[in-house]
This record gives C-alpha cells, structure tokens and sequence, in this order.
C-alpha cells in the first residue's frame, strides 16, 4: 500500500448565496423546503425553489386531450409561488424566494440549473420508509448527488430542522480525501460550527498494519484546526454500523463522499435491498469534487 500524505488544508470558506430546493409539490419537498428556509435564515442565503415537469406525449391511436406546455407552465407558476408563499410565511419573511419552472427531465433540469444559477447547496427531499434503500435506490435525489459536484442535503421527510451540531464522516481511513474536497469539508465544518466524527468501519478479520496507523495520523493531522475524533469500530456490516454510530453519538449529518465511498455501490445496489437498515431520520450531506 502506499504511503497516504495529507498536507495541511485551510479550510475553504462556505457562502450560502443561493439554495436550490426542487420541490414536485410533495410532503417531502414541503419538508425540504421548510429545512431549507432555517437553513436561509442561518446563513442569509435566497432559495430558488424549483420545479421540472415532462411535457406529456401522445400514446397510441386514441385521441386524448392533451394539457398545452403554456397552460402546464402557468399552471406549475402558479403552485410554485403557493409553495414559496407558505415558506415566505413561516418564516415571517426573514428570507427571499425566487422561483424557477421548466420542462425537461428532472435530474437535467436540476443539475443544468444549479450549475446556472450558480447555487451553493442543493436540499431534497428523500421519502419512503425507514430503510435508505428503499428511499433512495434509484431516487431523483441521488441521481442528482451523482452528477452534479454542488454540495447536495437529503432532508428525509418528517426530518426536522436541528443544528447540525455533528457530523459524521464514514470514510476509510487508508483512502485519501482530495484537497479541494478536504477544503469545502472544513468549510462546512467552520459554518455551522459543528464536531467532526471520523468514522472508519474495520472488518474483523483485518489485521492492523503500520501503514493504517500512518494513515490515520496524516488524516489527523489534515484535521488539526477543527474539533473531531476519529473512531474506528469492527463490524462486518457496514450499513448498520454506521447507522448504529449515528444514533449512538446523536449525530445530525451524515457526510457522504460518492466517489470515495467504497460502500456506496452496495448501499446504492437493488440486489441488496433487504440488507439496508439505514434509517434515514438524518441529512446526508453529499460532497463531490
């Protein structure tokens, strides 16, 4: 294995100007919306509160009444701003809403928009029942997290605003975190003024050598100007011993690294889906470079 070098990242500082919350009008997306409005309201940042719809296509030989694309986009303007209004409400008017409506394939419509209006972080709403599976395996959401290097929050429905006082990073320890990703990391850290948790599950039959020592040093040492701990736990199944780490350390943020998570392609695997037993009552915060 070779030898894994941190250098010592400043952290990047993270500017809330804009959040980007999609919302297909559903209790979820409301949930996400008002998550989002806290959010706005710590960092004085505008939401652009979103939405994509497919313009509907003729199917067979039968004649059908079809809605017009003007009539779908004044009809879709019209519940945006309802959705925008309530936040508005909510929140006594403490932050600003712009709206956004456009046909086209949703996953597209959202990256190609945050990419445009330059967002900042992207909040979702995930929903379905208590296992991650369930809710994200082939969800918008994570369609979403895997094309777009935007910082994405998947708020799961019913999930209230709280703090997010800790965050827990599962990582592999042997694995390196690259620079920029390491900055942005920081800076969210250094916003919120939250603990950092560490967090590298070891199969038990691995067995302990120099260079995994070396490696957790040099993470330490990347980590110095921020409080966090390092934990590394045995256990043979990944998903529930992450979940059982978050709930035992009251965690409010699970963070997510796509392209380094060597668990994510099991996590996100149909094949696997009686295994999930991630509930999803905490943000996942996915963070791409």
């Amino acid at each position: 294995m070779p030898v894994i070098t941190y250098e010592c990242v400043s952290y990047k500082k993270v500017l809330m100007n804009t959040i980007l919350v999609p919302t297909d009008y559903s209790e979820a997306a409301g949930n996400a919306l008002h998550y989002a409005g806290e959010l706005a309201m710590l960092t004085n940042a505008t939401i652009l509160l979103f939405h994509a719809y497919p313009l509907p296509m003729p199917a067979g030989d039968m004649p059908i009444t079809m809605v017009s694309p003007a009539e779908l986009e004044t009809e879709n303007k019209i519940r945006i701003r309802k959705s925008g209004k309530e936040i508005i409400e909510r929140t006594a008017g403490k932050i600003n809403v712009e709206y956004r409506v456009r046909p086209g394939n949703i996953t597209e419509a959202i990256t190609s928009a945050a990419k445009l209006k330059k967002a900042d972080l992207i909040v979702m709403g995930i929903k379905g029942e208590s296992k991650l599976s369930r809710v994200l395996i082939g969800s918008n959401t994570v369609s979403v997290m895997n094309r777009t290097k935007i910082p994405v929050l998947a708020i799961p429905d019913g999930c209230k605003y709280k703090k997010a006082g800790k965050m827990v990073l599962a990582f592999d320890y042997n694995d390196t975190i690259p620079k920029d990703l390491l900055a942005t990391l920081k800076g969210f850290i250094h916003l919120f003024k939250s603990e950092l948790l560490v967090l590298n599950i070891v199969p038990p039959e691995d067995v302990p050598l120099f260079d995994n020592a070396i490696a957790g040093l040099m993470l330490e040492n990347s980590l110095k100007d921020i409080k966090h701990t390092l934990f590394f736990p045995e256990g043979k199944d990944v998903i529930k011993e992450i979940n059982s780490f978050v709930e035992l350390h009251h965690a409010d943020w699970l963070v997510m690294l796509p392209h380094k998570h060597k668990f994510l392609s099991t996590l996100f695997h149909p094949s696997n889906t009686r295994q999930m037993a991630f509930h999803t009552h905490v943000p996942l915060l996915s963070l791409y470079d």
